[in-house]
């Protein structure tokens, strides 16, 4: 059984995608070369523009941990505010439809973004 990352990449040669598995992105990160599972021919990393979107793939993995964290606090200060006074109801449950509404936006954004794959060459 092998893992996979849920990173895509696509290979210069045969032009399948691939979903990569840990150890591919490692090599990518050291820029090392691989071999392809469908073609076998040996496959790196090597457009600076394609090594900055693999360096931004380890940020995602902490995004969707702060958002939830982000959206309880805004959730929380709504509903004592609430208590306290300083809001209405109607402006707590507006407030926090935006909050949840803004954080599955910005959850989709990411994981399409982490969706797109990633277009290697030949070594």
């Amino acid at each position: 059984m092998t893992a996979t990352s849920g990173v895509l990449g696509r290979c210069a040669h045969c032009q399948t995608f691939l979903d990569l598995e840990p150890w591919q992105l490692n090599a990518m990160a050291m820029q090392e070369s691989f071999n392809c599972i469908h073609c076998h021919k040996p496959l790196r990393l090597d457009c600076p523009e394609q090594i900055k979107r693999l360096k931004s793939l380890g940020s995602f993995a902490t995004l969707r941990a702060m958002m939830i964290v982000l959206c309880a606090t805004v959730l929380l200060v709504t509903l004592v505010l609430e208590w306290v006074g300083l809001l209405s109801l109607r402006q707590q449950l507006s407030i926090s439809a935006l909050m949840l509404g803004s954080c599955l936006l910005v959850l989709v954004v990411a994981r399409r973004r982490q969706r797109r794959p990633l277009l290697l060459q030949g070594a």
